[in-house]
Order: structure tokens, then sequence, then C-alpha cells
């Protein structure tokens, strides 16, 4: 009895491992292949917004799992993760067929919570609607109202576009869907009425602009896209009335602007507001066809925002973005109008920090050749016979030296170089020296500079720099010393007796100790270079700081200038 009962326990057992390990291999072979696919895509690639990544591992989990080769839940599951992956792509007609199909194999499917959006929400409710085989809806009249399967035109919706400017819009059609037209239903920021524009037939599309007189002022710019089949049915649509699509209308992007595939960004328009009636030699600009590249033998050939760009010698040129000085436009903040300003003017402040240093400054031998000289309180020159190592020394350090008020003026060229002039007048110079020459209070500078970045002297905001020059320019430094005579001096008074050059004056009285003013006299020509920062207020002028390094020469010296100047351009 006990070794019957043994039998049928393993007879019993082997049999349910025998079911277990078959359901497993014949029911799901690919199962763990699939999955690991899934779960790569879903916690690493898609929490990482890789969604490209994403969907190619997905859809390689679809291959892999093919008709029989993975469960029927795991397949569902698989496609519902890819249809979430689609939406987030902005890919609502792929998603929609993904829910549909995993709808098909596994009823109770569904996205899970932690990826649900609105937007993932919608298609699969519209899938859900599919997958049931919902009655289509009756029009006013009793017949069927065509299927809208919205979404399944491809467009990547404008989030933004500069005032005055036409709002491109492109849709592409899928394989199959047979499209006649494609409207555009729109309403501008303010406005109560909806209007109506038709995108055109171009290769690979549909695609149009939102006219700049809609597109006046900031604010939302609302529009909603309807495909139309041959007879003039609606079949398709991006977004609609209730929740249309939405541009913010901007004074400055964050982005790219937005364009057409292989064109161009549209070119502002005129504003109408900016010339007011009947002013005096005020025109409103009269604009051409031309695009960029477009044949032109003038600049009102050419759209607005680009001006004819002739080679010498030639009559007719093309059309390119910018001003050639006489088309206006742009100066306001925010506007991207192409308006290259090639004359800039400035006002500048400098303070000059020279590097000084120096041991036995105002001893007889070193006045003069090492580029200082010493002078008394009452403003007479030094000429004393101070002991060294005692006081008349100067540490090395930066000093604050002569002040100068410059005015500039530079040339653009191209887009990043300009090339320009600095003439000015400084201030704080020091005493004249016997025998030398009196402080130079001119500046005159030549400098050349380059503007970082992409089309930089339009640019709102900060526009970076670096530059390089050469001039004429003296820096006086002024340090206080004190300076000692020697115990063996020519007595006199109290005080000591010294030689000087001066044949007018051949001695010179000095106290046994005393403290003198060390000039350090460096120049007067240099080289320099720098760089700094503009802050653009507008494309035409705006604040500049900058920080300058000269070399002095023939009498050497090492000066740091920080300067602030407010530049204009026209």
């Amino acid at each position: 009895m006990y070794r019957r009962s043994r039998f049928a326990a393993l007879a019993t057992s082997s049999l349910f491992a025998l079911v277990a390990v078959s359901s497993l291999v014949l029911a799901a072979p690919k199962d763990n292949a699939a999955k690991k696919l899934d779960k790569d895509a879903m916690e690493s690639e898609f929490l990482n917004a890789n969604f490209d990544g994403a969907e190619k591992k997905l859809q390689e989990a679809v291959k892999t799992c093919g008709e029989k080769d993975c469960t029927p839940k795991l397949k569902a599951t698989v496609l519902i993760h890819l249809g979430i992956i689609q939406v987030n792509q902005s890919k609502a007609a792929d998603a929609e067929k993904s829910f549909v199909e995993a709808l098909k194999i596994d009823a109770s499917v569904a996205p899970e919570s932690d990826y649900v959006s609105p937007e993932v929400q919608k298609a699969f409710d519209a899938a859900k609607a599919k997958a049931s085989g919902a009655a289509p809806a009756k029009t006013s009249d009793g017949g069927e109202q065509p299927e809208m399967a919205e979404g399944e035109l491809n467009h990547v919706p404008v989030a933004e576009q500069m005032v005055d400017t036409p709002v491109p819009l492109w849709v592409e059609v899928p394989e199959g869907m047979k499209i006649g037209k494609v409207i555009v239903m729109y309403r501008p920021f303010g406005a109560e009425e909806w209007k109506k524009i038709e995108l055109k037939k171009k290769k690979g599309g549909f695609g149009g602009d939102i006219p700049c007189a809609d597109v006046g002022t900031t604010g939302d710019l609302k529009y909603y896209i309807k495909g139309l089949d041959p007879g003039g049915d609606p079949i398709a649509e991006v977004g609609n009335k209730n929740k249309p699509n939405i541009t913010k209308i901007k004074n400055q992007l964050d982005g790219e602007p937005p364009h057409l595939p292989d064109t161009a960004p549209p070119a502002k328009c005129q504003s109408k507001g900016s010339c007011p009636p009947d002013f005096p030699g005020c025109q409103e600009q009269k604009c051409g066809k031309g695009g960029w590249g477009a044949t032109c033998e003038k600049s009102k050939d050419c759209q607005c925002g680009f001006h004819c760009k002739k080679d010498e010698g030639k009559d007719e040129g093309v059309c390119e973005e910018g001003s050639d000085g006489s088309d206006g436009g742009g100066d306001e903040p925010g506007t991207d109008t192409v308006v290259r300003r090639k004359n800039w003017v400035s006002l500048w402040v400098s303070t000059d920090l020279a590097v000084i240093s120096g041991e036995d400054v105002c001893s007889p031998a070193n006045q003069g050749d090492s580029g200082y000289s010493c002078f008394r309180a009452d403003n007479s020159q030094y000429y004393g016979q101070p002991v060294r190592g005692v006081g008349n020394s100067i540490r090395t350090g930066f000093a604050f030296s002569t002040v100068r008020i410059l005015a500039g003026y530079d040339r653009l060229f191209g887009k990043n170089i300009m090339a320009g002039v600095r003439l000015g007048y400084a201030f704080n110079g020091g005493p004249t020296p016997r025998g030398a020459n009196a402080f130079l209070p001119i500046h005159a500078e030549a400098r050349g500079t380059y503007w970082f970045g992409k089309d930089p002297t339009v640019k709102l905001g900060i526009r970076p720099f670096a530059f390089a020059g050469i001039g004429m320019a003296q820096v006086d430094t002024k340090v206080e010393v004190s300076v000692k005579e020697p115990d063996n001096c020519t007595p006199y008074a109290g005080g000591c007796m010294s030689p000087t050059p001066d044949p007018a004056n051949p001695e010179q009285w000095n106290p046994t100790g005393q403290t003198v003013r060390a000039w350090h006299k460096a120049g007067q020509q240099f080289v320099g270079l720098g760089g700094g920062a503009m802050y653009a207020f507008n494309q035409r002028s705006g604040v500049v700081l900058g920080l300058k390094y000269m070399l002095m020469f023939p009498t050497t010296g090492h000066v740091i200038a920080p300067e602030i100047g407010y530049v204009m351009g026209f």
C-alpha cells in the first residue's frame, strides 16, 4: 500500500512538471528575449527621453514575437508600450494602429497609469472605438459621417513665431490616404472669427503660410487642420475647434525660426504701424517676391528683410538676408529682421591700472633711465642723494594711473569682424622731468575686433568679443616713497645740500628724511589686446564692458585698462 502511494505521487508530480515545461516551451519560446527588449525600451530609453531608441527596441520586440513566438499578453503589452512611445514622437496615427493591434490580441490590455498622459489616453480611446467596431456617426440628413482619423495627417505644430512674420505650416499625408485638399482654420489673437487658408500641394506633402496680416501682435494664434478627400468630405484632422493647436507669437524666439522643408525661414514683413501716416519723409516699404538667391536689380525686387547684392560691374545681383541701408526696420527689441549696420560709433571711459615696481627709484642714476622721476611737496624735482635700501623702493603691484575719455568709430566687414579707431584725451598725467618731454595726453589707437556667435551684430542681449590694437599713449603712475639723505652729506641748516643739473639752481637743500612722489612714465607707444561683451538693448545700440592689456614702449610698462562704453550703429 505504501509503495503504491509512493508510485502514484511520483507519477503525479512528474506529470505536472512535464506539463509546465511543455507549456513554457510551446507557448512562449521567445518571451524572455522580448521581455528584455521591452524592459530596456521603457526603463532606460523612455526614461531618458530617447524615444527613437525606445521605438527601435520595441519594434524589434514585436518582430521577435512574430505571430506565435510570445504569449498573447506579452505581445499585446509590447504593442501598448510601442503606442505610448509613438504618441511621444507625435506619431498619433501610428500609435493608434499599435493600440488597435494590441486590443485585437488581448482586449483587456491598457497603458499603465505611470505612462498615461492626455494624448496617450486620447489615442487609446480612439483605438478602443475602432477595435470594438463602433458604428459610424450619422449626418443631419441621416447619411454616414465620414470617419475622422484624427492625427493621421503628420504635422508638427509650430510652437512659436516672431511677430509680423508668416507662420509656415507643413502637413505630410500617410501612404494610402487619398487627400484632395488640406485646409487650415485659424484664429489670430484677439479675433472672434476663424479664418481659412488652403495649403498648396508640394513635393512630399502640403505647405503654406498664415499671412503676416494675422501675426501682427503677440499672443496665442490658434489653428487646426482638416484633410478633405477628392470629393470634398473631411477624412482626417489635426486638432479641432475645441482643441486647436496653439502658436505663441513672440517678440523674440527661444529656438530656431520655423520653416517648411528645404526652405529658408520666412522673412519678417514690414509692420504697418512702423510708419506714421502723413509723417514727412516716411513711406511704407515696398517689397518684391525675390527670396534667398533670386535674381534682382534693386533691393525692392527682394522680399522684405532681404537686399540685392551685386558684384562690382554687374547689372544683376542676388537677394540675400539683411539690409543695404535703404530698407530700415529691425530696431525694436525682439525683431528678427536682419539689418546689419555697417557703421558703429562709441563713447568710452577707461581707467589705467599700471603694474609697477622698482629699487632705488629716486637716485640720480635711476631717475629718467628707468622711467621714474621724483618730485618734492613743492612740485620741484628731487635731486637728493638717497641712501640705498632705506625706503626709496616700490613693491610690485597695481596702482591707479591715468584716466581716458575716448570716442570710437568701427566699420563692420562681413558678419563678425570690425576695424576702427579710438581717439581721446588722458587725465592725471605727471609733471615734466628736467630734460624730458611733457606728458602726452593724446590717445590714438587702431583696433580690430572679432565678435563671437552667428550674426552677432543683430543679436539682442550679450554679444562677446575679442580685440587687438596698436597706438600712441602715455601712462603716468604716482607712488609716494620715503627717502633719507646720507649721514656724510654736505650739511646745511639741519639738512643736506645736494648738487643739481640745473645751472640756475646748482644746489638743492633737502631735509635728512622726507616723502616724495615717484612718477613712473610708460610709453608713448603701445600694443594691446583684450575682450569683453556688449549688452545690446536693440539691434543698433548697447552698453559695452571691456578689459584691455597694454604693453608700453619704448619706456616699458604693463597696464591693465578696464573700459566701459556706449555704442550705436547706423
